[in-house]
């Protein structure tokens, strides 16, 4: 199997929602931070110094904007959430789905002709061909190729799943059709 274009649009997604929900917890860790400093500034800041009282201000301007920027790093992180999720519903249909179909095709079609000199009924053939070990692993390859609707936080490892899985049919090509 070659790596393709599809392949690689999986990666560059993820790293934008991997990206978002850094910037969300840089953002929270900022607002713990600030909140803290700003608790005690303002317990021990001598009302006579200017600039103690200008550093809570500028905490105090943090705290009101740093919910705005966590609410649009929010937005964001859902777009991109939904947007890998799309790039997957893609990548199945277009990629992956087919390349695992053309997969079972051929390893079906290797254990037909080394099983074929033994059996005289068509139909002995082909239930023979569904039990033997090298069909059920290209089927446990297949089979893990689903589109779902995962919960946004989960979008991730579903992504990761699918680059696993089409990493599993090259291994299995190269294993065993190659």
């Amino acid at each position: 199997m070659k790596n393709s274009d599809s392949t690689s649009t999986i990666p560059a997604a993820l790293e934008k929602v991997t990206a978002a929900g850094i910037e969300i917890q840089q953002l929270q860790t900022l607002a713990a931070d600030t909140g803290a400093e700003l608790t005690a500034l303002e317990l021990s800041v001598d009302l006579a110094d200017a600039e103690g009282l200008a550093k809570i201000g500028r905490l105090q301007t943090m705290m009101a904007l740093i919910p705005h920027r966590q609410t649009d790093h929010e937005t964001a992180l859902a777009a991109s959430q939904a947007n890998l999720l799309k790039v997957c519903y893609e990548f199945i249909a277009v990629t992956l789905s087919p390349r695992l179909g053309d997969l079972m095709k051929r390893t079906r079609a290797k254990v037909r002709a080394e099983l074929m000199p033994h059996f005289t009924h068509s139909w002995e053939l082909e239930a023979a061909i569904e039990k033997t070990v090298l069909v059920a692993e290209c089927q446990g390859i297949y089979h893990l190729v689903t589109i779902s609707d995962p919960p946004m936080d989960q979008v991730p490892q579903y992504a990761a799943r699918l680059l696993q899985t089409w990493q599993d049919a090259e291994v299995f090509e190269n294993g065993h059709l190659a």
